[in-house]
């Protein structure tokens, strides 16, 4: 073979050698695909984490600003022997019970010792919006109310939710709303207790002469000729519903509770 033809074979066989073949294109396609594919799936993840987590952090959020605003008031709040300083109302719905409402004494600014409605803080759900927990109060009002009637209160609370005057501040837009087909309204996931020593009933029965003075429970005992020490304990529990931006909507094991409590001490006076 002379030179010139081993040029030639050399550069035919280079020629053909050049591109890729139909078999080597597929399966670089495959490859490329399953890259892409995965990739996406990786990027998918990585999005609904980060939206879960953002989801979760404003939750977080509005619950520390709402349970603080609760505590707070509760912590500065006024009492007497006759009313103490916080009252919870109850919406009760066939067999179920929904304490729901917080009503604060939160200060006595006028320092007469009988609590005002323009004293008072309201802490309560929007009840054309379950999911929106209320801070209720009213600077205008200047009635004198007993935070031992429990009828009263309710009857104020309603009063206050529907009066234009009243400021309603809203502390969250995520609560949880609870439904059921024989609850009728969807109720709000927030739970109010207040736990008194001595306790209300037991302070209706001193007055009336049917409980001695001494066997009240005073808290830690402690008690005196004239005076003793009372407890009053707040506890609550706001159940939230983080909102990723694509409506949250119903996925309870997503509903995430927060916890809170406070508590108070003052003198009763014989």
């Amino acid at each position: 073979m002379s030179i010139g033809e081993f040029r030639g074979a050399a550069v035919g066989r280079r020629h053909r050698r050049g591109g890729f073949t139909l078999a080597e294109v597929l399966v670089a396609s495959a490859i490329m695909a399953m890259i892409v594919g995965a990739m996406a799936v990786m990027a998918m993840g990585v999005e609904q984490t980060a939206k879960y987590q953002f989801a979760m952090e404003d939750a977080h959020q509005h619950a520390r600003v709402a349970l603080e605003r609760i505590q707070n008031a509760f912590n500065g709040a006024a009492a007497t022997s006759t009313d103490p300083p916080a009252a919870v109302l109850a919406d009760v719905s066939g067999a179920y019970t929904f304490p729901e409402t917080l009503v604060v004494w939160k200060a006595d600014a006028n320092a007469d010792t009988f609590p005002q409605v323009n004293e008072l803080v309201v802490f309560c759900a929007n009840p054309s919006d379950p999911k929106q927990l209320w801070e209720m109060t009213n600077s205008s009002d200047t009635r004198t109310i007993s935070m031992a009637n429990s009828a009263a209160l309710q009857t104020l609370v309603a009063a206050l939710k529907a009066n234009g005057a009243t400021k309603k501040t809203v502390l969250t837009s995520l609560m949880r709303s609870c439904t059921s087909h024989d609850l009728g309204a969807p109720k709000p996931a927030v739970r109010f207790d207040v736990a008194m020593r001595p306790s209300q009933t037991e302070w209706t029965q001193y007055q009336a002469t049917t409980l001695a003075w001494e066997n009240l429970s005073w808290a830690q005992g402690i008690y005196g000729t004239q005076r003793g020490l009372r407890q009053v304990r707040l506890t609550c529990e706001l159940q939230m519903l983080p909102d990723d931006g694509e409506g949250a909507t119903s996925p309870d094991s997503f509903t995430v509770p927060f916890l809170g409590s406070a508590a108070m001490y003052y003198e009763m006076k014989k």
